[in-house]
Formats: structure tokens, C-alpha cells, sequence
């Protein structure tokens, strides 16, 4: 599963192994100054939306980049029945993404401490 870690001046978003490969993507990192808001998911699989460019296994994970084209571009590592984290993002100071979307078990721990550092 990706891991979610905030440093003192960036999120970074590591792939596990298999979503490096099933997800076409390895480690990202983002900086705090990019974040406009977050939030704590029930259901981050149902958070994307758009064309992908990644994997997609109906009714149980999105791994990979959602939103190609004109839509809003999404990071995500989601999966059926696991909370997740929704942060929104200015896509110029972001690496091109506008959103990322990671389950998570410690979303709401996640989304305090971006609040606090907003």
C-alpha cells in the first residue's frame, strides 16, 4: 500500500512495489505550499474521476494518475473498503497534479496535521 508521509515542507507519496508497477509511477513528493485543503474519505475509490493512465480493478483498487486530458488530474492509490485522504492541490506548484487520493488508515491524523500547518 503507498505511504503518505508530511515532512517539514512536502507530502510524500511512496508506492508500494506493486503499485510502482501497476501504477506506472514511483515516489512523489509535493510541496506544503501546494496544499488548498484535505479531507478524511470513506471511500476514496469513488473520488476519482476521467481517463487514467494506471490500473483499475472494478470494485477493488485505482492505482495510477486519473483525470488525462482537460480533466482535473488525480494521484491516486485507492482502495474498495479502506478511508482514505482527498487533498486538493494548486497544480502549478505540484508536480502537474491537481488532487491526490491515498487510502489510508490514519487519514484523520493526516488531515490534522495539514490543517495545522496550512
Amino acid at each position: 500500500m503507498a505511504a503518505l508521509t508530511i515532512t517539514t515542507d512536502s507530502i510524500v507519496v511512496t508506492p508500494g512495489s506493486k503499485e510502482r508497477v501497476f501504477g506506472l509511477t514511483g515516489p512523489v513528493t509535493i510541496p506544503l505550499t501546494a496544499v488548498r485543503s484535505a479531507e478524511a474519505v470513506d471511500a476514496p475509490i469513488a473520488e476519482t474521476r476521467g481517463g487514467r493512465y494506471g490500473a483499475h480493478v472494478p470494485g477493488l483498487a485505482k492505482v495510477g494518475t486519473w483525470g488525462l486530458g482537460k480533466g482535473v488530474r488525480q494521484l491516486v492509490f485507492a482502495y474498495q473498503d479502506r478511508p482514505g485522504i482527498h487533498i486538493r492541490l494548486n497544480r502549478e506548484l505540484s508536480e502537474n497534479f491537481d488532487e491526490i487520493i491515498v487510502s489510508t488508515p490514519n487519514a484523520a491524523d493526516l488531515v490534522t496535521e495539514l490543517t495545522a500547518r496550512g
